[in-house]
């Protein structure tokens, strides 16, 4: 059985890994790290958009949901973007 330390990764290293996730780069161990370091609280400002999606990602998984297709179901206009019906590209909505 081997036993894995954990260790806390600064802001350079965080941010190298950011870099990495995005480019679809980064293994299951290095996502592990870099949801770990986001989920503090007390992170720069610069960390907001990256810890609202782990936290929303997190939380998705936890619940045991792995379909993402409601994500974006409504859009902010209030439109059913379910892709039922015909897009109307003048409006950015699909119709029924």
């Amino acid at each position: 059985m081997k036993l894995y330390k954990s260790k806390k990764i600064n802001f350079s290293e965080a941010d190298w890994l950011i870099e990495r996730y995005y480019d679809g780069l980064t293994t299951v161990e290095e996502e592990r790290k870099l949801q770990q370091f986001l989920s503090q609280s007390n992170l720069p400002e610069k960390y907001k958009a990256e810890q609202a999606m782990f936290g929303y990602l997190k939380g998705e998984k936890k619940n045991g949901e792995n379909n993402y297709s409601n994500l974006f179901a409504k859009s902010s206009n209030g439109c059913n973007n379910t892709n039922n019906g015909i897009y109307n590209s003048n409006i950015g909505c699909w119709s029924e």
